[in-house]
């Protein structure tokens, strides 16, 4: 609690020499080694907060984010002004922020000391070096097919996890049907939230450090179940590149069609077009690309 306190000051997880003012408890957490050089530290740390934040309840996960200066929006230099900023936006006194923010901050503790968000060792130790995702829209149900290459950071590398979200569409709890293509075997898909998954796949054979590997996964939601209009990707680890292509049934071609970048995780559920509009092909095709996609933000297209 004291060295997330710390950290908050100023421009909070932005500050340029962050990787300096982290004490032993964070590194920890974050599974920060001495070895780690700071663009790696950067990256350690501001995934497994996002993660972390992203379990809390919707109103204290904007509070903690601004106040760690994770928020796109807040960007201040000083926490005082990220606090001001809160305040105008919950019509509360600044001192009612300063409150919700250190209940945010110490139920952000609680979370990490019970492990809500498991940092399990299979899932660590590798990269994504390109990450292709075609989603069918103009199929009866919505499926994906996901390719991936990926960069083995440690030895031995025989499995990994990917964490995928259905966002639900209806009162009933998403369900997410996985199908490998080439490259990996499924060993299990877990419901950790509602909505939430983790996906276990098995490689070939095991993997040595700076080895790449090329794999494909089709991912479908149950055939009664509608989707929510988007796909975006939230990189929980470093990944290099990003590129997405929707496929709409060309005579049901949605009015609009929108980029997302840099998106807050709870800000895709509202319906907000932004200035990058995306206008379908004869084919009913559109298409995105982000290079080295900063992570926990989010990336992909909408549409309404």
């Amino acid at each position: 609690m004291a060295e997330l306190r710390a950290l908050r000051k100023g421009r909070g997880v932005q500050k340029p020499d962050v990787a300096e003012q982290l004490g032993p408890a964070l590194r920890s957490l974050c599974g920060i080694s001495p070895a780690d050089d700071p663009a790696v530290v950067q990256v350690k740390l501001l995934g497994r907060l996002r993660a972390l934040i992203d379990e809390l309840p919707e109103d204290l996960g904007l509070v903690v984010a601004v106040a760690m200066g994770l928020h796109p929006e807040t960007r201040q230099k000083f926490l005082q002004e990220r606090t001001e900023w809160l305040a105008a936006r919950m019509e509360r006194d600044p001192r009612t922020v300063r409150r919700r923010i250190d209940e945010g901050v110490g139920l952000l503790v609680s979370q990490a000391l019970a492990g809500t968000v498991a940092r399990r060792d299979d899932n660590l130790g590798w990269y994504v070096r390109r990450f292709e995702a075609v989603l069918r829209h103009d199929k009866a149900s919505p499926e994906c097919l996901e390719l991936r290459c990926i960069v083995a950071e440690r030895p031995e590398l025989a499995g990994i996890e990917l964490s995928f979200t259905v966002p639900p569409a209806s009162d009933d709890p998403p369900e997410l049907l996985v199908e490998p293509v080439y490259g990996v075997t499924v060993t299990g898909v877990e419901r950790v939230r509602r909505n939430r998954f983790t996906i276990r796949l098995g490689l070939p054979r095991p993997l040595a450090v700076g080895e790449e590997h090329d794999f494909a996964v089709i991912t479908r939601p149950a055939a009664h179940q509608p989707m929510r209009s988007h796909y975006v990707y939230f990189p929980e680890r470093r990944c290099d590149e990003f590129d997405l292509r929707v496929r709409f049934d060309p005579d049901a071609v949605p009015a609009r069609v929108w980029g997302l970048a840099e998106a807050f995780p709870r800000d895709v559920d509202e319906i907000r077009p932004s200035e990058d509009i995306l206008v379908p092909d004869a084919v009913g095709e559109v298409h995105v690309a982000f290079d080295h996609p900063r992570t926990g933000l989010g990336y992909g297209a909408q549409w309404a």
